[in-house]
């Protein structure tokens, strides 16, 4: 009776959800950050030998928009935050009228650096000229500001800050009233999690101010009904190897588990 109760869940994990393994660096250039995937998966308790994975833009884009055709709800393993360009863009192009919860501690809408800098640029009606290895942005859904809301924001270049406050795109440190206001809006949502946006008493970085693992579960368990996909970036298993990294990425993969079955 245990077997066929743990056969039929295994089997309910595949039909409702599926996860993507975007084993992508380019946003960043880090070393070790395109290995994160194959750590993540056994997490999951997958495989990664029998797991597709997945080195660029495009594929990442068209494999995300087959499975929400297929209605599935994704669960995307970076790679840096550049996936992101990629599994938000068919998010959008699928839900058309879905929001898009950025938790990271900068605003990534910049006009200048690392591509990483720029994911939102080439996701909201920005004047960035868009890279050829992105053509599948043409005719893109994008972003309105009032389908964007951040959480976690430490600091934002000029530009950066210039346009959020222009386009009163919402954001705070972490507020459950102001995340509940704006996730009223959306039938659908789209969470992107840098794993950065974590305090440093949580995961191996320098951010002092940063979000505890109880407010990540927190905003999961809120939205768990309207989530469609969910992003995993930057997380790094050559210098996040440490117990307490190791720990938190557990503990929420564990979370994820209970919320995206």
């Amino acid at each position: 009776m245990v077997f066929k109760t743990f056969f039929i869940k295994k089997v309910l994990n595949i039909l409702m959800r599926k996860i993507l393994n975007l084993a992508i660096k380019t946003g960043s250039n880090k070393i070790g950050i395109d290995r994160a995937p194959s750590i993540l998966n056994k997490y999951f308790d997958l495989d990664i030998n029998k797991q597709k994975t997945i080195i660029d833009y495009k594929n990442a884009h068209f494999e995300a928009l087959f499975s929400y055709q297929d209605k599935k709800k994704l669960i995307n393993l970076g790679g840096d935050h550049s996936i992101s360009i990629s599994t938000i863009s068919a998010f959008k192009k699928f839900y058309q009228n879905g929001g898009v919860l950025y938790l990271d501690r900068y605003p990534n809408i910049s006009n200048t650096g690392s591509l990483n800098n720029k994911v939102l640029s080439y996701l909201t009606y920005n004047d960035l000229e868009k890279q050829d290895e992105f053509d599948f942005l043409i005719n893109q859904i994008e972003i309105l500001p009032q389908e964007l809301y951040y959480i976690g924001l430490e600091s934002a270049d000029k530009y950066e800050f210039t346009y959020i406050k222009k386009n009163n795109i919402p954001y705070s440190l972490f507020d459950i009233r102001e995340l509940l206001y704006w996730s009223y809006n959306f039938n659908d949502i789209h969470i992107s999690l840098d794993i950065n946006v974590l305090k440093n008493d949580f995961i191996n970085n320098d951010n002092k101010n940063g979000l505890s693992i109880n407010n990540i579960k927190n905003i999961f368990s809120i939205l768990s009904d309207k989530t469609k996909s969910l992003d995993i970036v930057e997380y790094n298993p050559l210098t996040m190897n440490d117990d307490i990294s190791k720990n938190t990425i557990g503990e929420i993969i564990h979370h994820i588990n209970k919320i995206i079955p």
